[in-house]
């Protein structure tokens, strides 16, 4: 499954490249933010294997965006554009992006271009990230505890993948329920309480130790504590060949 983000772009520009892009990856997940706030806080739950941002609709966000999120990330970057001039062009590769795409290209290059960027950058990029005792599969939607699965909620899922994204350090109890819930859950701090406990039982339930897995911050938040050493990526290549 390929998995994306649109950021900045129009509704019509959104359903035109997902019609382009579906004739080679049928399952193919769009989450698409027409602002750019939105979109950063996807990247961070969502995992996506490229982002494309639309340049129209601000340029010098956008090229923002790419510069300030490009480490975030392994994500391929697209900047979508119909006019662009060389020097922001050249600007945003220095910045980060894999690819400055104009939307006028016929499908069948826009496909290949793509493609040509994803065997790059997913078969370097990490599918499973390593966390202590914890292994977390973005692909397949799989956590393990010491080799153990766990059977965890979709918003689980998303809570754990952002507290391994920030290993050691603690995520604020507004961003883990923005991710999993929604902006207009910010403050429910009850509920992240809840669903906290609930995830730790499951987590610790085949933890060899009584270390905790899941540390609350008095102040900070929650984090997920690394063990040894801070949270690592294993490769594991997928093919996206045309």
């Amino acid at each position: 499954m390929l998995r994306m983000v649109m950021a900045g772009c129009s509704s019509d520009d959104v359903t035109t490249l997902s019609l382009i892009l579906k004739v080679r990856w049928a399952d193919l997940e769009v989450i698409n933010h027409r602002e750019l706030p939105g979109a950063r806080e996807a990247l961070r739950a969502e995992n996506p294997h490229v982002v494309f941002i639309c340049f129209d609709c601000n340029e010098r966000e956008s090229l923002e965006f790419i510069g300030t999120l490009r480490s975030t990330t392994r994500a391929a970057f697209v900047l979508l554009y119909r006019e662009l001039d060389p020097l922001d062009r050249i600007k945003a590769f220095e910045l980060g992006a894999d690819e400055c795409m104009p939307l006028s290209w016929q499908p069948m290059e826009i496909l290949a271009r793509l493609n040509a960027i994803l065997r790059r950058t997913v078969s370097e990029s990490h599918c499973s990230i390593v966390c202590g005792r914890v292994r977390i599969n973005s692909d397949r939607q799989e956590v393990t505890v010491s080799g153990n699965r766990v059977e965890v909620s979709s918003k689980e899922f998303k809570i754990l993948s952002i507290l391994a994204g920030s290993s050691d350090h603690p995520v604020s109890h507004d961003e883990l329920l923005r991710a999993a819930w929604g902006p207009e859950y910010k403050g429910e701090s009850e509920l992240l309480r809840k669903a906290i406990f609930r995830l730790r039982r499951k987590l610790e339930r085949h933890s060899p130790d009584s270390r905790p897995l899941i540390v609350n911050t008095r102040g900070n938040g929650y984090a997920l504590a690394a063990g040894n050493g801070a949270a690592r990526s294993d490769t594991q290549a997928m093919a996206f060949h045309v």
